[in-house]
């Protein structure tokens, strides 16, 4: 008996001969057809047996010839760079005011806090009194304040989130590409891992926002105090506190020699951005391969002067999702790595 056609709630479907269940949708002549090779296999006989499975052979090689098409090296991968370039120029704001606020309450005065120092020292030969240091407090707390006041990212966790939502687009826009040019159609898969992923990130990110003013307060406290107790002149404190938020070339030896930590808002800042947008994507990727039973891939490197060493001769080698390298993780999961994972199709995926 024949696949033959039939309505089912007003809609057009397909079943195996008159008994058959009639599926509607889409794939119901697939579902017919696979009901009938389940009779078939149960023991089934009838006269149009061979016309029927000639006719199932002949599917199977025109769908296999089709697949073979798309048999080939998946597309690259691309970095999410632009999420990197706009999360850092997020965290720029912030440094902007940072740097703002401390050239007007803490620049301006470092000149009288030495001069208050030196004339204590000068007249008790030894420190008596801490009012030197209580009016540096007071500054410390009036920058804190207005930096607060001004902070252009009120809501971290809000922003840390959006970053989160578009490092998701973006892998979701490169994956559907590379199914396209493997499978030759877009998958779709439920994740419902993804939203406890993103709220992962957010927290953690917003906590990353929330020290950097934090610990950029604490630093310049101890900046200011350890140069007017070492006798530096204020031209050479007010130097070290721009180190740490202008674009400039820092010495850690001399910085060390001096006394002073060689700590620059903006490197960290830029560190936090490719570091963090760089590990999601890279969780992303690994759970959407493995949602699709993808169990190993193949390391892919920028393929520059920039990728490290111990990155590079990993290039075009296959590694397992549950067995990472140990010295760099998957790719991506290592500081400030680009490195991507290709997946590796099985001839049982690509017949599915």
């Amino acid at each position: 008996m024949p696949i033959m056609r039939c309505h089912k709630n007003g809609k057009l479907g397909y079943k195996w001969g008159k008994s058959g269940f009639c599926y509607v949708g889409a794939g119901a002549k697939a579902k017919a057809e696979k009901q009938m090779k389940a009779i078939f296999a149960a023991g089934y006989r009838d006269a149009a047996e061979d016309i029927i499975q000639n006719k199932i052979m002949r599917r199977r090689e025109l769908m296999g010839n089709i697949k073979k098409t798309f048999r080939k090296r998946p597309p690259k991968q691309l970095h999410p760079t632009s999420i990197e370039r706009q999360y850092y120029q997020r965290l720029l704001e912030l440094i902007n005011v940072i740097q703002k606020q401390t050239e007007q309450i803490i620049i301006p005065h470092l000149e009288s806090l030495v001069s208050e120092y030196n004339s204590t020292l000068a007249k008790y030969d030894s420190l008596f009194t801490d009012g030197w240091a209580e009016n540096a407090d007071r500054l410390v707390n009036t920058l804190q304040m207005n930096i607060t006041a001004n902070n252009p990212i009120p809501n971290p966790e809000l922003m840390a989130m959006e970053i989160g939502q578009y490092t998701s687009d973006w892998n979701d826009k490169e994956w559907r590409k590379i199914m396209r040019g493997v499978m030759g159609v877009e998958y779709y898969q439920r994740e419902p891992w993804m939203n406890d992923l993103l709220q992962s990130f957010s927290r953690e990110n917003a906590a990353l926002i929330k020290s950097i003013p934090q610990q950029y307060i604490s630093d310049l406290e101890g900046t200011v105090q350890r140069g007017i107790k070492g006798g530096f002149r204020h031209e050479t404190i007010a130097k070290e506190i721009r180190r740490k938020y202008e674009i400039v070339k820092i010495e850690p030896t001399k910085a060390a020699k001096s006394g002073f930590r060689a700590v620059n808002l903006r490197k960290r800042s830029a560190l936090i951005a490719r570091d963090q947008v760089s590990k999601l994507n890279s969780q992303i990727t690994k759970n959407r391969q493995e949602g699709l039973g993808i169990q190993k891939y193949i390391w892919r490197t920028s393929l520059d002067e920039r990728v490290r060493p111990s990155h590079m001769e990993k290039e075009g080698e296959t590694f397992s999702w549950n067995n990472p390298p140990a010295d760099t993780g998957h790719p991506g999961e290592d500081i400030n790595c680009r490195c991507t994972a290709e997946p590796v199709f099985t001839e049982e995926l690509l017949s599915v």
